[in-house]
């Protein structure tokens, strides 16, 4: 029981600490938006070429400097990878670290063909809560306190409430359920 009180309070925190200045976004100048596109980009850079195995390969192999990636201009320089390469060895583009180990698997639906597995660590989905704070923005800005905001959220089927809360309420031990 308390472990589970501790899940939420640090989801919680991951949720919080992600949501300050996510209403400010869609209302920066364009030159705010590239500067802070850049900044999350070469942090995402660092990330993969320090701890993701095909990531390390490929910039070793290429001679690419992660730091040399600046800007989305120097993304031209890593070569593309096909969905093929990522469904046969889907292992070398997980994290070495203990978020990617622990990372949640997701299917997808299969429309350009096949389905295909992604990973999500659990912060990035509580953080993608906070990154609704965005639309919810503009919205409330447009209409919403014109007309009164509401907001729904629908569940998709096979989503059952209890893997929902497994999910985003705590303990996430069994996101089979």
């Amino acid at each position: 029981m308390i472990k589970d009180f501790l899940n939420k309070v640090y989801g919680s925190g991951v949720v919080c600490a992600s949501l300050r200045g996510q209403r400010n976004i869609p209302y920066l100048s364009e030159e705010e938006l590239w500067s802070l596109r850049d900044a999350r980009l070469r942090q995402i850079v660092k990330y993969a070429a320090g701890t993701v195995p095909y990531y390390q390969n490929l910039f070793r192999k290429e001679g690419i400097d992660p730091q040399s990636i600046k800007t989305v201009h120097d993304l031209r320089r890593i070569p593309l990878v096909e969905k093929s390469i990522v469904r046969k060895n889907p292992s070398l583009f997980i994290s070495t670290l203990k978020r990617g180990k622990s990372s949640i698997a997701f299917t997808t639906s299969g429309s350009t063909g096949e389905p295909s597995t992604i990973q999500h660590d659990y912060d990035s989905l509580l953080a993608n809560i906070a990154y609704g704070e965005r639309e919810r923005s503009v919205l409330s800005t447009m209409c919403g306190k014109r007309f009164g905001l509401r907001e729904m959220r629908s569940i998709p089927s096979g989503l059952t409430p209890r893997w929902l809360w497994l999910l985003f309420g705590g303990a996430l031990q069994d996101p089979q359920v």
